[in-house]
């Protein structure tokens, strides 16, 4: 009898925003092996095949939809595979944050969405950053496989290949026809039976990788206390969808508060908050709690269990502006947000 999917879900899913990153897989999977990854793996099969095949390495996984891990998932527990991890996420932000420099030894892209409209073409997946990120994340003799069958999106990663300077083709030519011995996925096999044409690229490492590996650790949850005279009233009134919009190093950072919800019993209230930087979105929860006589703590509530970036840090500082603003009586007692936050007066539309 296949066991819940909760269960499924804490054995084989990776708890990427509680890790340190970037993720110490060696420690994830209790050994020292190689590392592939797989973007995209739609129904599992070429993931569950290949960590079959090769027990003696570790495969990560990469994917946006709850659907497809459910059923690789399946495909684990009933093969007893025990090399496989999966990551519920985007896969650049993923390769960026979560992998370090020269960890991966092989990277398969098979059949990502083609996004065939041209309005749409800047959602492809293949781009040259991206290319560029793949080399860099590939140890020295490294591979990226790519596949497609459709025509457009072939032109498009050639041209990507031919602006990134990370790799190069294992063949005379850029793209080939086929690989032999491969294992084809659910959609290849009925693109072959169809007599559709596909293209492959097996690229490698040509470039040596001049990046330090990040360190980026879980810190302590942000906090702001915040003491004097408030009107809840007033205070409720104060979120109404307003937006944060800025930078941090580089990346584009938005922070958007919600409805505003309090606790009948304890005066409590939970602001809704989005917040995105770059690719990595969390949609959380800032909590006002009330400490009588005359303060509230403001602080991400554990409800998601959001990871405290420096966007989280922002929303912190946003929501006790936008508190300051509403109920002027209010001061800022203590905070733990340091100077890292931008604490301009807040940009809000």
């Amino acid at each position: 009898m296949p066991r819940p999917f909760s269960s499924q879900l804490h054995d084989h899913l990776i708890p990427w925003t509680k890790l340190n990153w970037p993720v110490d897989w060696p420690a994830l999977f209790g050994r020292q092996a190689q590392l592939e990854v797989e973007i995209g793996f739609g129904n599992g099969g070429f993931l569950a095949d290949r960590a079959s095949r090769y027990p003696n390495r570790d495969f990560i996984g990469i994917e946006r939809s709850l659907a497809s891990t459910h059923r690789i998932f399946k495909r684990i527990e009933r093969d007893g595979l025990t090399n496989i991890r999966v990551l519920l996420g985007d896969a650049a932000f993923a390769l960026n944050h979560l992998f370090a420099p020269e960890s991966v030894t092989q990277v398969f892209v098979n059949f990502s969405d083609p996004w065939p409209k041209e309005r749409h073409h800047s959602r492809r997946l293949i781009q040259p950053s991206f290319l560029d990120l793949v080399g860099r994340r590939l140890c020295e003799d490294g591979q990226v496989t790519i596949a497609t069958d459709h025509e457009g999106y072939a032109l498009w990663i050639e041209d990507a290949f031919e602006h990134q300077r990370m790799l190069a083709s294992v063949h005379e030519t850029v793209a080939i026809d086929q690989i032999e011995g491969r294992s084809p996925t659910k959609y290849e096999q009925r693109a072959l039976d169809a007599g559709v044409p596909i293209r492959y690229y097996e690229w490698k490492r040509c470039a040596p990788v001049h990046e330090s590996a990040r360190d980026e650790r879980i810190e302590e949850v942000p906090n702001v206390i915040l003491d004097g005279t408030f009107d809840v009233d007033t205070l409720l009134d104060a979120f109404d969808g307003s937006t944060w919009q800025g930078e941090h190093e580089g990346v584009s950072v938005v922070v958007k508060l919600g409805c505003a919800f309090q606790d009948r019993d304890r005066g409590h209230v939970l602001i809704e908050t989005m917040v995105r930087e770059g690719a990595f979105a969390q949609h959380l929860a800032i909590a006002l709690i009330y400490r009588p006589p005359s303060q509230l703590l403001v602080k991400p509530s554990p409800i998601g269990h959001p990871r405290p970036t420096w966007g989280v840090k922002q929303a912190v500082q946003f929501v006790t502006q936008t508190l300051c603003v509403a109920c002027p009586g209010l001061r800022v007692a203590s905070s733990t947000l340091g100077e890292s936050v931008d604490a301009e007066p807040f940009r809000a539309s």
